[in-house]
């Protein structure tokens, strides 16, 4: 009985505060209407629309968001693109800082992370400063037989992995 009054007690709480929040949640709340609920973004993301602002991109990885740090990434999300963009920068993307915690955040990062092909994941690793360990956990979790490259942009014009 005492386990079920404890379960019971969790579920009247709610998450405890030491639980980690819940990255698709805050994406889909937070985020999918501009970048899209598959993480496609918005049509013609890399061209400026008659506003001058650019569209959401994608956070799939064939958008550039595997080409920044996670600091970086958490940077744009809590203070919008305006906080790292060239000056005069124009955006529509809001900032979450007051509205998410840093460790939500950082949820919304891990998550959208986590859809990116295998290669993206690791290429995007390396842009952190525990990049040779993430880049290791990585390749371990995938396993010796799984099939991924790097993305395009990472290897110079011409050339292919194996060459």
């Amino acid at each position: 009985m005492p386990r079920f009054a404890l379960l019971l007690l969790l579920a009247c709480l709610g998450r405890p505060a030491w639980a980690r929040p819940d990255g698709p949640a805050l994406y889909a709340r937070h985020c999918a209407a501009c970048h899209g609920a598959d993480l496609a973004g918005q049509p013609r993301w890399n061209r400026a629309n008659a506003a001058g602002r650019l569209p959401a991109p994608p956070l799939d990885g064939s958008g550039h968001a595997w080409q920044h740090s996670d600091a970086a990434l958490a940077e744009m999300v809590a203070h919008s693109m305006a906080a790292t963009a060239p000056p005069g920068y124009q955006t529509d993307m809001p900032a979450f800082a007051g509205v998410l915690s840093a460790a939500e955040i950082a949820a919304v990062v891990d998550y959208v992370k986590s859809r990116w092909p295998l290669g993206t994941r690791a290429s995007q690793a390396l842009l952190n400063p525990d990049g040779a360990a993430a880049f290791a956990r990585i390749m371990a979790q995938a396993g010796p037989d799984e099939n991924w490259t790097f993305p395009p942009e990472c290897l110079p014009p011409g050339s292919r992995l194996g060459d």
